[in-house]
């Protein structure tokens, strides 16, 4: 060592001797190491991680101690997720060396919300229906259904609460060894199985970096019909698992391999398809997972137990097992995946087989207490001609129960890029909350702080919803975003504030038009641009971000006044349109502050209906809501030629207790529409006997612009605070 020293040495010498006093000696002498050796971050919030003097050739890894407090991505992205202190060791390659250039000591503040009061529930009237077709092939999106917001009861551990995912394609190496990324060691193992009298085999996929020191969550991972422990190894799995992990996009966890053909001929080489016998030993694999496997690895490997660390997951037949053990093995369980499930879920003749079916269509259901707490995913390719319609049937099912769970399809047949989409989309949720209510920065309005009402104002301004000379308007963007729930191109309008910049984050309002009305009914008739930037420029509203959308939510969404079932269906889908597709949108494209305290939404007529489907099912989401003249369909009614049985009864018209104090609840009706009479004033009554706190006032017009901008005055005056 001191050799290659005095050698190093003596041609930087040589160097500085011949280019005089350039520097280039003292350049070359320049170490890499980190930039900041100590760094404090607050919950949520995400810093990267610079290095000096990075070597062109090199590449730089980083891990985590502690990825409960911070995880950290392949790129040195950190992103903070609970209090606490750890540390980011950063490693760097250059040709076959490998060495530490530094640690960085992070420190996160500010107690999250589980650790302000006790979790609850959130949204307990969320809609059930998941994301449509990934494809523009897909189906027409299905309604959802809005089951009464009752509390739910406590579990018997902490469980996930309810996820919504945005769907993403599969990345396109993530089944590949990668430079630079640490992989796992994958152990094949034998456990003595009571339930087969025998040992039988697994494969296990440990973390990088896995130590005794550590309890890690753990996902059971299921093969197909013809397959056993190996087939997942053969699609790459160990890859999969260790670049999500590497890029941030999963958590550290243990993959179990198993073999589900449980019977004394386990071997897949005698695998005897869809012979009675065969099939139905991937069913009694339940009693071999519970009374053995499960313990196995408790007792073997540092396993974070309960139903919030556990998962399981599988293709064809192995999604048929998943789902029979994540529905009657849900107080174990808390996230169940089934790509392509197999037949046999229901009773079917196919094959040249017929079954019973492990449940009925009515006993398909989750108990009541993990319905809202259970993350359970569906995928199937639209091509798929060996399950055909029967993963469709159990989202069908599912919905039909009240079953809050994600389904959505691809173009594909029964085979490999389908279940490693589905697996990538499904593990991108594992083990972590999707909480929209993250903690917020100092300045910001806290998730949980009682809102703030303010008077009503009666006599608006006579220019309030004028252009005035004095004031600097924002410019109103046209956009069109791609939405998985239609299949096709959506167009939106955004109003930005004045002066709108990127080193801001603005809070944004959501704006819905009528029956009759697009994404340019409000910039038409409504003229928010103006009645918001007076306020803005008067202090009286918090700059803002107001996007108008298409509510519309079908593949022919062009205005249209018809009044049909199928016309008001595509407003209650919009909801899913909101949340996979336009809120996601917005996230990547504009400056926008997250969190249910910046994040309102508000709508005229029909718009109002789906303001308050869209609020009262996503609380977590919307710390404000408001309905201008709210149209027909919150609560049964015959009218138009139409009859529909109500988004809501009078009893389920509420907010959950966690949101009563700390939502801002407004509706309003003109004079001449019916007052404390029309639909907007039953509302009222009814979250009145709830004990709802709320706005409800009346003011002079009809059912007509001079309302609904009388409502949108007085709605931005409160809104973010």
């Amino acid at each position: 060592m001191k050799k290659n020293i005095i050698r190093f040495t003596a041609c930087l010498l040589a160097a500085s001797i011949a280019v005089g006093s350039a520097g280039i000696s003292s350049s070359a002498a320049k170490k890499t190491s980190v930039k900041a050796k100590k760094v404090t971050m607050q919950v949520g919030k995400k810093k990267t991680i610079s290095i000096k003097n990075k070597k062109k050739k090199a590449v730089y890894t980083f891990k985590s101690k502690n990825t409960k407090i911070v995880k950290v991505s392949k790129k040195g992205v950190m992103t903070a997720r609970k209090t606490g202190k750890t540390k980011i060791s950063v490693k760097e390659k250059l040709g076959k060396k490998t060495k530490n250039i530094g640690t960085v000591t992070v420190t996160v503040k500010d107690a999250s919300v589980d650790k302000k009061k006790p979790q609850t529930t959130p949204a307990p009237g969320s809609p059930t229906t998941p994301p449509a077709a990934q494809t523009a092939a897909a189906t027409t999106p299905a309604v959802p259904t809005a089951p009464a917001p009752t509390d739910v009861p406590a579990a018997t551990t902490a469980p996930p609460s309810p996820i919504y995912p945005v769907i993403r394609d599969t990345p396109e190496k993530l089944n590949r060894r990668l430079d630079g990324v640490e992989y796992g060691e994958q152990i094949t193992t034998t456990y003595y199985s009571k339930t087969t009298g025998k040992d039988r085999n697994a494969i296990i996929i440990l973390p990088p970096g896995y130590t005794t020191e550590k309890k890690y969550p753990v996902l059971y991972l299921f093969h197909g019909g013809m397959g056993d422990e190996n087939d997942w190894t053969g699609g790459g799995i160990r890859y999969m698992i260790g670049n999500m992990i590497a890029d941030g996009e999963a958590e550290e966890m243990i993959v179990v391999l198993p073999n589900c053909r449980c019977r004394e001929d386990d071997s897949a080489a005698n695998a005897d398809g869809f012979a009675a016998g065969h099939v139905q030993s991937f069913d009694k694999f339940l009693d071999d997972f519970r009374d053995n496997l499960m313990p196995f690895m408790e007792a073997n490997y540092s396993v974070a137990t309960g139903r919030e660390n556990t998962a399981v997951a599988g293709l064809s037949m192995g999604g048929r097992v998943s789902l029979n053990i994540g529905i009657k093995l849900a107080d174990r369980v808390g996230y169940t995946g089934a790509f392509s499930p197999a037949y046999g879920i229901f009773p079917y003749s196919a094959n040249g087989l017929t079954e019973e079916g492990l449940f009925t269509e009515e006993t398909f259901t989750l108990p009541e207490e993990y319905n809202y707490r259970t993350f359970l995913m569906i995928n199937t390719g639209n091509q798929d001609n060996m399950v055909k319609e029967e993963p469709n049937r159990y989202h069908q099912a599912l919905e039909k129960n009240g079953v809050h769970h994600t389904y959505f399809t691809l173009d594909g047949s029964h085979d490999w890029p389908v279940w490693r989409n589905g697996f990538y989309n499904f593990t991108r949720y594992l083990f972590h909350t999707q909480a929209e209510n993250t903690p917020s920065a100092p300045g910001e309005p806290d998730p949980d702080a009682p809102v703030e009402l303010k008077e009503i104002v009666s006599d608006v301004p006579t220019t309030f919803d004028r252009s005035l000379d004095d004031v600097t308007y924002g410019e109103v963007e046209k956009i069109e975003y791609y939405s998985t729930t239609t299949g096709k191109k959506r167009k939106a309008n955004i109003i930005l504030p004045a002066g709108y910049t990127t080193d801001k984050r603005y809070p944004v309002l959501y704006l819905l038009h009528g029956i009759s009305g697009d994404e340019n009914e409000w910039l038409d008739q409504g003229r928010p641009k103006y009645i918001i930037g007076n306020l803005i420029a008067q202090g009286l509203a918090k700059e803002m971000i107001v996007v108008i959308p298409n509510c519309r939510a079908r593949a022919n969404d062009q205005a249209s006044s018809e009044f049909s079932l199928e016309h008001y269906a595509a407003f209650d889908n919009f909801i899913n349109d909101l949340k996979i597709n336009l809120m996601p949108y917005m996230k990547e494209n504009y400056s926008i502050a997250e969190g249910r305290k910046n994040t309102a939404i508000a709508g005229l007529s029909m718009g109002a209906r789906e303001s308050l489907n869209i609020g009262l099912h996503m609380p977590e989401t919307f710390g404000y809501i408001a309905a201008f003249s709210c149209g027909y369909g919150v609560f049964a009614y015959t009218a138009n030629g139409v009859t529909e049985p109500g988004l809501f009864t009078e009893e389920t018209m509420r907010l959950p207790d966690a949101y009563k104090d700390n939502t801002l609840l407004m509706l309003n009706n003109g004079t001449s529409e019916g007052g404390e009479n029309a639909i907007g004033g039953t509302c009222h009554k009814a979250l009145e006997k709830n004990g709802t706190p709320h706005i409800f006032y009346v003011t002079e017009g009809g059912h007509d612009f001079k309302v609904w901008k009388h409502g949108l005055y007085n709605f931005a005056l409160q809104i973010f605070n």
